[in-house]
């Protein structure tokens, strides 16, 4: 009987998932519309330092050393884990750490209680559902608008390569291609203009 080559063969692989990064205002909108809670303090940390909810979730008090305005990321171990790292923190970081601590809400948190509280905002504000990573995606997508600079985005992320900061960056890169594209495009229309 012969064989069907169909069914013998691969699976292809998937497409690279779609760019997550939102104007970051929108989301700090998303974030002052919940009430003061620590569901509010829990989200504003992940908006101003792009940690993950995992790395929040294991985040003790001797983590934030805020009279050095500095947070010390633990390790993580999913994938090939992470070596811990340092995020400094920026006046609204600070902020939102403290209420953080205020509110002790250290340690293993109800993940749909957040993810709930954050999509009924994202609805109201945005009219559509957003991920809690699209806290992290936006936050690494405005450090490379402002600096320009994919490494310092890869540190602050703790990726230990650049290929996944690349894919979170790609919405602040696009910019950056247009301005290219439109410099070329200026290059050229100006040396036509010039006599030869």
């Amino acid at each position: 009987a012969a064989s069907n080559v169909v069914r013998q063969s691969t699976a292809p692989r998937s497409a690279p998932p779609i760019v997550r990064g939102m104007a970051f205002a929108p989301l700090i909108e998303l974030i002052e519309t919940s009430k003061p809670t620590d569901t509010q303090a829990f989200l504003r940390v992940l908006a101003w330092t792009g940690i993950t909810p995992k790395e929040l979730s294991l985040l003790r008090p001797d983590d934030l050393r805020l009279d050095e305005r500095l947070l010390i990321v633990p390790p993580r171990r999913k994938g090939r884990g992470a070596a811990g790292r340092f995020v400094p923190l920026n006046d609204e970081a600070l902020s939102a750490l403290r209420d953080f601590d205020r509110c002790h809400a250290y340690g293993r948190y109800d993940r749909r209680t957040v993810l709930r509280a954050w999509q009924r905002a994202s609805r109201a504000v945005l009219g559509r559902p957003t991920r809690l990573y699209d806290l992290r995606h936006s936050f690494l997508t405005g450090i490379v608008l402002a600096t320009k600079d994919i490494k310092t985005a890869q540190l602050l992320a703790g990726h230990t390569t650049g290929k996944p900061t690349y894919r979170y960056a790609l919405s602040a890169i696009l910019p950056m291609l247009r301005a290219g594209v439109e410099a070329f495009t200026q290059s050229v229309a100006a040396s036509e203009e010039k006599p030869q």
